[in-house]
């Protein structure tokens, strides 16, 4: 959004990720990656004085600003909005914040993961990697973030500083630095709902963009001159034993539906070549948690097959921005969306769908509507296919739009969660199905039988919090019943969004042995892959 505003004041705005990050080149863990990421700026400025001969002006967001602050050439105008001032206390707190939420649900029992595939039962976090939200470094790495500040002797040459920070936040060191550089200092709105929201959907804050666009506009020189940018629609990677993969971007169906698709970088590809098609989380954008779209995406074009990652209408690169918009998950947009991105990625026979939550639930839709021949579901909350109106027109849902299961004290005890409660524990299993066919309930046959029944390759993950809530929902009950061919595996640890190491390992042994076309082991009977005592 920011981009595009600026865009229309007749600036040349470009954004990119970094090394390590988003779509760019490179692993996240790898020990120079610090080093790297100054790398990255200087190549997006270089680009920018290709085309134009005047000062780039700098846009730094968060931790940005540190990286900003070691840029050496001069600049025109620059912003720090929100900016972090000390590396040290911002590692402190993203590794403090994935204790709390990632790394806070662990299975009680001490069996492993409900699989016959050790390699996920032993699944651990690297000692020598600190993981983050979103991101994991090396240790190394993480130690360099950890050391940088945001100095005013170090800082590059400006014509012009503003620093935006959020409203009502106190910070001498950014203090010093405003005095010390001549700094504009500009308190912005909504930040916390941006870069720290209580939820899964993510509030831009249009006001903060337009104030920052506008402040950029009046100190820049109002001249112009044409340029003629360089547009790459497609990079070669490297990942490793000498083998190459091609990403290109592509635009499918007739919303013109943003994606990235990798394959291997040789001319065997067709439309046979088994593809998998992967579903962002709600609202979150095509590189899926901590960037595992991206980083299996490649391995499965070094593995000889296809990956398609996309962004739906209203979601990351998909149509324009607007000014406070808002898109609902569970909507006919949403399942249209699917559907031509499915139709676009590869045949029915030779595609796999995966997604964490919502999207498990548009990868089901496929498998459902034979438009794909496995589905990878992980995390799923809604086991029904009925889906209420509320949801399906609002982009923040409550738990209780879904019966969700609540731990909150207050819920437990009042009537609705006690009888809930007794409901599931009680009621015969033919009633519970009958509500839960209804959308009544969340009964995890109500999803699985109609995949199942179309002959569709079946692989359910679940962490620990997700388990509870299959096994609430009365899913070893289900399992019982479909005695199919299915994979059910639980993770020790992990979280609901599948930021944890845990849960992406075995999203990826799922995907790969797919994409390598193994004969992985499904002929584990539903009883056999997830013993009812387990849960």
């Amino acid at each position: 959004m920011l981009a595009e505003t600026l865009a229309a004041r007749g600036f040349a705005a470009l954004r990119f990720d970094y090394y390590g990050t988003g779509d760019s080149a490179l692993d996240s863990v790898r020990e120079d990656i610090a080093e790297r990421w100054l790398d990255s700026v200087n190549e997006a400025l270089a680009y920018l004085q290709d085309l134009s001969p005047h000062r780039p002006a700098v846009i730094a967001l968060r931790a940005g600003a540190l990286i900003a602050g070691q840029i050496a050439i001069p600049l025109g105008p620059v912003i720090l909005w929100d900016p972090i001032s000390n590396g040290r206390a911002f590692v402190r707190e993203q590794r403090a914040l994935y204790s709390m939420t990632v790394n806070a649900h662990h299975n009680d029992s001490a069996n492993g993961a409900r699989t016959t595939d050790t390699a996920i039962e032993e699944v651990v976090e690297d000692p020598d990697t600190v993981a983050l939200i979103g991101t994991s470094y090396a240790d190394t790495a993480a130690k360099k973030l950890a050391e940088l500040r945001l100095s005013p002797t170090d800082a590059p040459i400006a014509t012009r500083w503003l620093v935006a920070p959020r409203r009502g936040r106190r910070d001498p060191h950014l203090a010093h630095f405003c005095e010390a550089t001549a700094a504009e200092h500009l308190e912005v709105d909504g930040m916390v709902e941006f870069v720290q929201p209580c939820g899964y959907v993510v509030r831009i804050p249009g006001e903060a963009i337009q104030t920052l666009a506008s402040w950029l506009d009046r100190v820049t020189p109002t001249d112009t001159m044409p340029i003629d940018p360089r547009y790459v629609e497609q990079a070669v990677f490297e990942e490793g034993r000498g083998i190459t993969v091609i990403e290109r971007i592509e635009f499918l169906g007739p919303n013109r539906l943003f994606a990235i698709r990798s394959q291997p970088a040789d001319d065997t590809i067709d439309r046979t070549t088994r593809t998998a098609l992967f579903f962002g989380t709600a609202n979150d954008t095509h590189h899926g948690p901590n960037r595992e779209w991206v980083t299996l995406s490649r391995l499965a074009a070094a593995a000889g097959a296809c990956a398609v990652r996309f962004d739906r209408r209203g979601v990351g690169e998909t149509a324009k921005v607007k000014l406070d918009e808002s898109t609902a998950i569970y909507s006919a947009e949403a399942i249209e969306d699917a559907f031509d991105a499915a139709a676009a990625a590869a045949p029915p026979s030779n595609l796999l769908a995966a997604g964490v939550c919502s999207g498990s639930w548009f990868s089901a839709q496929l498998g459902r509507t034979a438009k794909a021949s496995a589905v990878v579901l992980i995390n799923v909350i809604l086991w029904s296919w009925r889906n209420k109106h509320d949801c399906a027109d609002n982009d923040q849902m409550l738990p209780a739009d879904f019966g969700l299961l609540r731990t909150d004290p207050a819920f437990q005890r009042s009537f609705r969660g006690r009888f809930k409660s007794f409901l599931s524990k009680y009621m015969p299993y033919r009633s519970w199905l009958w509500l839960g066919r209804f959308g009544v309930t969340q009964v995890p046959e109500v999803l699985l039988r109609p995949l199942l029944q179309k002959g569709i390759r079946v692989s359910v993950i679940l962490a620990p919090f997700d388990a509870d809530w299959f096994r609430t929902q009365r899913g070893p009950e289900s399992l019982q019943r479909l005695d199919a061919p299915l994979r059910v595996i639980r993770t020790d640890a992990g979280d609901h969004t599948a930021y944890h190491p845990a849960v992406r390992a075995a999203v990826r042994s799922e995907v790969l042995s797919w994409c390598k076309q193994e004969s992985a082991e499904v002929s584990t009977s539903a009883r056999q892959s997830m013993p009812e005592a387990h849960l």
